[in-house]
């Protein structure tokens, strides 16, 4: 792809409320077992579910991801059997590549 270069995708957001253990098998999943290009958690300082209720020792937690439209709704159907209580979003981006080599699939 040169610099000048975009393509469609997907961008993935994951709202869950967990603890770290738990985001961090999220993610090594969406790694090595999914294959996603790449993904990012953010933690949140405080936040409520569907309740209304603040989870005192749950972690409020977006991870977020995209790739092509095919591969993320791939994703998206598996975590939706996988990840118990969350809300998973997904909407169409355009991504414009950068003038360097970007990482590689495997």
């Amino acid at each position: 792809m040169s610099a000048a270069e975009t393509t469609e995708a997907l961008m993935v957001r994951i709202y869950l409320a967990g603890t770290e253990t738990q985001r961090n098998l999220l993610l090594r999943r969406l790694r090595d077992w999914e294959q996603t290009r790449g993904a990012t958690v953010f933690t949140g300082v405080a936040g409520f579910g569907d309740s209304g209720s603040a989870r005192g020792d749950e972690i409020p937690t977006v991870l977020e991801f995209f790739d092509e439209k095919e591969q993320a709704l791939r994703v998206v159907e598996d975590l939706k059997l996988a990840v118990a209580d969350a809300h998973i979003v997904y909407w169409p981006v355009t991504v414009a590549a950068t003038s360097g080599p970007g990482p590689s699939r495997p």
